[in-house]
């Protein structure tokens, strides 16, 4: 595993293109075969989960008890245990539209034989906050066009070809300042 260089950061507007560009690019650059099918993996789950919308695509990838947890956040994102749950979080982001709502173009990318690290800021739409995690828009003015923005680090691990889940640890809990209103 190796740093790799640091990119700008997105766009507010920007969706999945920035994450799944920069693993492709890291697909074609890494040579062990592992590593390869753990990106071709992550790759069908994120091409699944954020640009064509197909549920059973997604959860194809996973393992059948996935685990989605969410630190750093001061419990405003409870764990995600099951496949059943994670369908239904799967099922309300994409009835919200989550198409182009949701990005990250990592800082860094790290890819081993267990699965993939990355570290960068996540961007969701508001549309895609509201149907996901409606618990985070508490003090957020819905009526109006946002993008929540946060520091993240995400881990995909990834056993016998499938996703056990998602881990992501946030720079902290969710603060106004965090809330970029796009009016």
């Amino acid at each position: 595993m190796e740093t790799r260089t640091r990119v700008p950061t997105p766009d507010p507007d920007t969706g999945p293109e920035g994450l799944l560009g920069r693993l492709r690019a890291e697909r074609q650059r890494v040579d062990d075969p592992e590593r390869v099918a753990v990106l071709d993996v992550l790759l069908t789950h994120l091409e699944a989960e954020l640009v064509t919308l197909d549920l059973e695509a997604t959860v194809s990838t996973l393992v059948a008890d996935p685990v989605y947890r969410f630190y750093g956040v001061g419990g405003a994102m409870p764990d995600i245990n099951g496949l059943d749950a994670v369908r239904d979080l799967y099922r309300r982001q994409f009835a919200g539209g989550a198409r182009q709502t949701a990005g990250m173009t990592p800082d860094h990318v790290f890819v081993s034989a267990d699965g993939v690290m990355l570290e960068g800021e996540l961007r969701m739409r508001g549309e895609h906050v509201i149907a996901t995690f409606p618990e985070l828009v508490r003090d957020v003015d819905v009526s109006r066009p946002f993008c929540l923005v946060k520091r993240c680090v995400s881990i995909l691990p990834v056993r016998d070809g499938k996703m056990t889940g998602e881990r992501f640890y946030f720079d902290g809990p969710y603060r106004p300042e965090d809330v970029r209103y796009l009016d």
